[in-house]
């Protein structure tokens, strides 16, 4: 038998975090960014603007001779731990009869699909997500779908720009 746990709110999350877990890893509360931690609520809440300004942060604190900025699956891979790390259930590489979406992340609610371009365009990614018909994968789930194309933009070092799109209400 498993059980899960969860935090009945932001509050003992957040103290569960600073005197329980940071002690365990060594570190203070003042070493973790704590914008950082909003990523897990900022998808429960809808909110993919804070999303994408979260990622931008999480780019940014990386050294610049780490980055390979050409290659998108340093950008996907940077998302997945972080998402993964925070508790987030995202998947990555999900398959289906027609392709294999970037990363899908649930919440009780929402479904979301992201796809990542580099140096492209969101709106090229958003449009794999809708030609590549990978919301139909969800359309049983009862939940809304959410396409989300996401550009990494190499010189800025950032998301460049992203779409979002509604697919199944």
């Amino acid at each position: 038998m498993a059980y899960t746990l969860d935090y009945p709110n932001r509050e003992v999350e957040q103290s569960m975090t600073n005197y329980l877990l940071l002690p365990l890893l060594n570190r203070s509360a003042l070493d973790s960014p704590v914008p950082v931690f909003d990523v897990k609520s900022a998808f429960y809440q809808d909110n993919i603007e804070r999303v994408i300004r979260i990622i931008n942060s999480l780019l940014k604190d990386v050294p610049a001779l780490l980055i390979n900025p050409q290659n998108e699956h340093f950008y996907h891979s940077l998302v997945h731990l972080h998402f993964r790390y925070l508790g987030l259930l995202m998947d990555s590489e999900v398959h289906t009869s027609d392709g294999r979406m970037d990363a899908v992340v649930k919440t009780d609610t929402h479904i979301y699909i992201l796809e990542f371009k580099i140096d492209q365009s969101a709106e090229i990614a958003l449009n794999q997500i809708k030609n590549k018909l990978y919301y139909q994968k969800y359309a049983t789930e009862q939940k809304t779908v959410v396409g989300i194309g996401i550009n990494f933009d190499t010189e800025k070092r950032a998301v460049g720009n992203y779409l979002t799109e509604i697919l199944i209400q």
